[in-house]
């Protein structure tokens, strides 16, 4: 005989989990209540907090274009009253950024105002770069005044570097020197110019990175707004690469040359060896470096001219000389006077041809040019009737 119990149990124990259940059912029911209650008053602060955001950032839109347009005009009248006191290359500036602010105050004032705010972070990020690539240059051009003018011309031609007076032609000298300049002319031929160059792209990937929109113009930037199939792709990231490399091989073309001219084009031989020589410009002579050895063994010299080499035997070094003369009894005469280019550089002819023999051809031309010209010159730098004839029958 079975447990009476044993029958029953189950249906006591269904009875027990039925009231069990309903019990933790309304447990269940009660805690999904209070966590809807929560979710509620969670939402609902949310909504207030994102409400006041809104608020906050409707209210910065709106005072947005009166700030801009204050700041412009602000921008304006300081432009007016101080460029005057600042150098040449910073007003550029102030002006572009004039027009900037001005662009962004009429976006603004339109409803762009996510625009000409972008706008005016982007050019904060690009003034940075541009100033810090002027930076670099002047570096750049102390390194060339102070140290390396040293290395590559006598201590007497170095001291007049210092005050500027043989600075450009030390500039475009360097590919004479060019085993001692090359790495400074990498860097401001090439390294400095290439990094200008993503500038541009750098100052805009930080704009838009405050609002969170690299995405955006990372896909702006790849897009090919030229897109020919087979033919040519063009998109502004290309175009930036290929700024880029221009200057590049701009700068391995000069470099190939340089080498090429200073280390197999040599055009005195002494012995069957290429020797290297100064050409001094001011007596049209040329001076050989030969090595120390037995002067009792015979020397062979050996002189290639180039093809297109010019003919000097007709008098060039005397008219230089009176030239220079003549210019030196004129500035005494006439304290204060400045010469024009042309006559200014009559007289460095013999210095231009010293620091690029390469270019002696085109210099004496424009010498010979400008000697035919010489009446005309003096009329333009003001000398009086009595000088000019002095001068003229002095140098003829």
């Amino acid at each position: 005989m079975q447990n009476p119990l044993f029958i029953w149990s189950p249906v006591r124990r269904t009875s027990n989990e039925k009231k069990m259940a309903h019990s933790s059912q309304a447990y269940s029911m009660s805690n999904f209540d209070a966590i809807r209650k929560k979710l509620c008053d969670m939402n609902v602060r949310a909504t207030i907090t994102d409400t006041a955001k809104m608020s906050i950032a409707t209210n910065s839109i709106r005072h947005t274009p009166p700030i801009l347009l204050l700041f412009t005009l602000w921008q304006w009248s300081v432009v007016r009253r101080h460029n005057t006191n600042i150098p040449r290359s910073d007003i550029f500036y102030t002006w572009i950024s004039l027009l900037l602010m001005a662009f962004s105050s009429v976006s603004a004032l339109y409803g762009y105002v996510l625009l000409s705010v972008q706008v005016l972070i982007w050019w904060m990020f690009q003034l940075s770069c541009i100033q810090t690539i002027t930076c670099v240059y002047d570096f750049l051009e102390q390194y060339e005044r102070r140290w390396l003018s040293h290395k590559i011309h006598s201590e007497h031609d170095a001291e007049r570097a210092k005050k500027g007076s043989l600075l450009s032609v030390i500039t475009v000298s360097h590919d004479k020197h060019i085993n001692v300049t090359w790495f400074y002319d990498l860097i401001y031929m090439a390294l400095v110019p290439v990094l200008s160059v993503f500038s541009v792209l750098l100052s805009i990937w930080w704009a838009a990175n405050v609002f969170d929109l690299t995405d955006t113009v990372w896909r702006i930037f790849q897009f090919d707004f030229l897109n020919v199939s087979g033919v040519v792709q063009l998109s502004i990231l290309k175009l930036v690469m290929v700024g880029s490399q221009f200057f590049v091989f701009r700068y391995l073309n000069y470099l190939i040359k340089a080498l090429y001219h200073k280390y197999h084009k040599s055009k005195i031989v002494v012995n069957g060896k290429p020797t290297a020589f100064d050409y001094d410009g001011n007596t049209l002579t040329a001076t050989i470096a030969i090595a120390d050895s037995d002067p009792n063994i015979e020397k062979t010299v050996e002189v290639t001219y180039a093809p297109d080499a010019i003919d000097v035997a007709d008098g060039l070094m005397g008219q230089m000389r009176r030239i220079g003369q003549n210019n030196y009894r004129l500035k005494r005469q006439k304290a204060g006077i400045v010469f024009g280019e042309e006559l200014g550089t009559m007289e460095s002819t013999g210095r231009a041809i010293s620091y690029y023999p390469d270019r002696m051809n085109e210099l004496v031309a424009a010498f010979r040019a400008n000697y035919q010209r010489l009446p005309q010159l003096l009329d333009a730098n003001g000398v009086t009737e009595k000088q000019r004839e002095i001068y003229l029958r002095a140098t003829y």
